[in-house]
């Protein structure tokens, strides 16, 4: 958390600030921070928060969505020609530039216009603020209406040549409005931040100038323009900027017939530049991205990548619900596939099977943590209750599952059981006893068809993470050891809890009855044989965290080594930011002392900056199998993407 003040501008601000690296989903995290932090939202405040959400969505490939929203602010803006009015034109131009040029053309036009009589009024009243601004917008304006002619002429029957002449005039021409604008900068300050999109502009300018030449096949000269934009790029901070250079580079090698150096430029990469051609193109899919990436699937270029924040080109692909890119990823992928495993046709299809659930696995996963549960509990209300803010969760949980067939596939329903049943159980039960599971089913089944809202008080459950002791004697599917180690340090630390509400529980009056307990090996269905029944369960696990009251930990030596401990107690240390949730750390009592009579100590757990490196360190945090680092480093972005800011 900052000590920035909690405000719409400065959050807004933020999110200025993460388009600068093209840091979407960090921006859309402060955005939901700034619609949080306004109790009443002004018309101006709409507007700046649905533009820059639009430009969001065209940036995920979800355009829909991405009109929704700007068709909305501009309804909203009453203010006739302004900059507001020619920003959002602008970037419904740019969107239909995916989907229909005719009328990307359109909008283009007309945003250029929109533009050009601003800039002549700056002049007119002597507003230098005003005439930058403009210049900013035409700049964009006039450079996308280039490409959208270029698209028109290259994917008409025939190619036109008048039109590409025209593209390139306008691509030119952004090019030198670009420079004239750091010239301007440069001489009277950046006062209004637009030295970034500046150099973007040129930057895309030189490549698309290229693309124009390539299609005209001057191949010196497309090599001359896209070489000068590689050379800018290399500097940009937007990984995205340098991603699709190098596919122009490459596209240009290419149709100069230099396949050998395309494929270069098209699999560079190091440790601070990981955003390949292939993701970049996945960011942002369109009938042009698709017929790019069959081309650079021809010459075996690498599908089998992630960028700077731990996403592949087939997790873009899928996050934007693009059926077409979605199948060229997934057939680069198996191009792969196949050659790691040249003798293995069933590896290489188990493989590539593993990749696209867990893609939309992960999708699923955004759209609820992001979307669904942030809003929530970023909301501000006139009474602080926790209670009813988990309840909201829950509910939004139930919904989701309700309303979409893919989350109902891959998560199972949030099932508890109530303290008074775990605590007569007498032990963990063991999942290959029979008597065990249908006596823990009757509770859940009791609980499940029951309403929070029927129930006589607010159910306050825990989750429990903790080591599976069986493994230490042999018995690997037990969760316990001959001693029911875990099983009395659960009882022993739900006791302390009841003894100890008001200072650890963030909740009103509880009483024993209220307490319900989250447990894998109970609130998993651990015998079901229908396909995927236990494995939607597992996937849950990280969505049930958040809808828990409080996660106890039971620490011991390795707790913390142990990867999927540590990635759990990270992502309920970044919900605790909001203040509903807790994290207790369950310490079982020192050694020398009778473990049956004494009692352990449960304290709150603050150990965020401690796990904020379980994705990176490896050596650090232990794995079963290793193809768990993908999952772990995900979730742990999701845990800082979850995080108050």
């Amino acid at each position: 958390m900052t000590e920035h003040p909690q405000t719409f501008d400065h959050f807004v601000a933020l999110a200025d600030r993460y388009f600068e690296t093209a840091a979407w989903e960090e921006a859309s995290r402060a955005l939901d921070a700034a619609d949080a932090a306004t109790r009443i939202i002004s018309k101006e405040q709409l507007i700046a928060l649905d533009t820059r959400r639009g430009h969001i969505e065209r940036r995920k490939g979800n355009y829909q969505q991405a009109v929704r929203l700007l068709v909305q602010a501009l309804a909203a803006n009453t203010e006739g020609q302004n900059l507001t009015h020619v920003d959002i034109t602008c970037e419904l131009g740019n969107i239909y530039m995916k989907i229909d040029f005719i009328k990307a053309r359109d909008l283009l036009l007309e945003a250029l216009q929109g533009a050009e009589q601003l800039s002549k009024q700056a002049d007119l009243h002597d507003d230098l603020d005003l005439s930058i601004s403009a210049k900013v917008q035409a700049c964009r304006a006039v450079g996308k209406l280039g490409m959208t002619k270029y698209h028109i002429a290259t994917t008409a029957p025939v190619r036109r040549h008048p039109l590409l002449e025209e593209a390139i005039d306008d691509l030119e021409r952004r090019v030198q409005l670009a420079e004239s604008l750091q010239h301007q900068l440069e001489r009277y300050g950046d006062r209004g931040k637009h030295a970034f999109r500046a150099n973007v502009m040129r930057i895309f300018g030189l490549g698309r100038l290229a693309l124009c030449y390539t299609a005209l096949h001057q191949h010196e000269q497309a090599l001359q323009y896209v070489r000068a934009a590689a050379e800018s790029a290399s500097r940009s901070t937007d990984p995205l900027v340098r991603g699709l250079i190098r596919f122009y580079h490459g596209y240009a090698l290419l149709a100069a017939g230099l396949p050998d150096q395309a494929l270069l430029q098209w699999e560079y990469s190091t440790d601070s530049d990981l955003c390949s051609p292939v993701i970049a193109l996945c960011k942002e899919p369109s009938e042009e991205h698709c017929r790019w990436l069959r081309r650079m699937r021809s010459l075996r270029s690498r599908f089998d990548r992630h960028d700077e924040v731990g996403y592949t080109a087939l997790d873009y692909a899928v996050l934007a619900d693009d059926p077409k890119c979605t199948a060229i990823v997934t057939r680069g992928l198996r191009d792969e596939m196949d050659s790691r495993f040249p003798d293995e046709e069933a590896e290489a299809d188990r493989q590539v099977a593993i990749k696209l659930a867990e893609a939309h696995r992960r999708k699923q996963y955004r759209d609820i943590f992001q979307l669904a549960f942030r809003p929530i509990l970023a909301k501000t209300s006139s009474s602080f209750d926790s209670d009813a803010r988990l309840y909201d969760l829950r509910v939004q949980y139930t919904i989701e599952l309700k309303t979409d067939l893919r989350k109902r596939e891959l998560f199972d329903k949030f099932r508890s059981i109530p303290y008074s049943a775990f605590r007569s159980l007498g032990r963990l039960p063991k999942p290959s006893n029979v008597d065990d599971m249908a006596g823990l089913r009757e509770h859940l089944r009791a609980e499940v068809h029951r309403t929070e809202g029927q129930l006589p008080a607010w159910p306050y459950i825990v989750f429990f993470s903790y080591e599976w002791r069986g493994r230490r004697v042999g018995r690997l599917n037990e969760p316990d050891d001959n001693d029911h180690t875990q099983y009395n340090r659960m009882v022993d630390a739900v006791e302390l809890l009841l003894g100890n509400k008001d200072k650890t529980t963030r909740t009103r009056k509880l009483t024993r009855d209220r307490v319900f307990i989250w447990l894998d090996v109970a609130s998993i269905d651990q015998n079901n044989q229908v396909p995927g029944a236990q494995g939607r369960g597992v996937s849950a696990l990280p969505l049930v965290v958040t809808l828990c009251n409080t996660m106890i930990s039971l620490v011991d030596d390795s707790y913390f080594s142990r990867a999927w401990c540590a990635v759990e107690a990270l992502l309920m240390q970044s919900l605790v930011s909001y203040g509903h949730h807790a994290h207790l750390e369950h310490h079982a009592p020192q050694l020398g002392t009778d473990k049956q009579q004494a009692r352990g100590t449960l304290i709150p757990s603050r150990r965020l900056k401690q796990l904020q490196d379980v994705a990176t360190n490896g050596s650090k945090y232990a794995v079963t199998k290793l193809e768990d680092r993908a999952s772990i480093r995900f979730l742990a972005r999701q845990a800082k993407l979850l995080e108050k800011l």
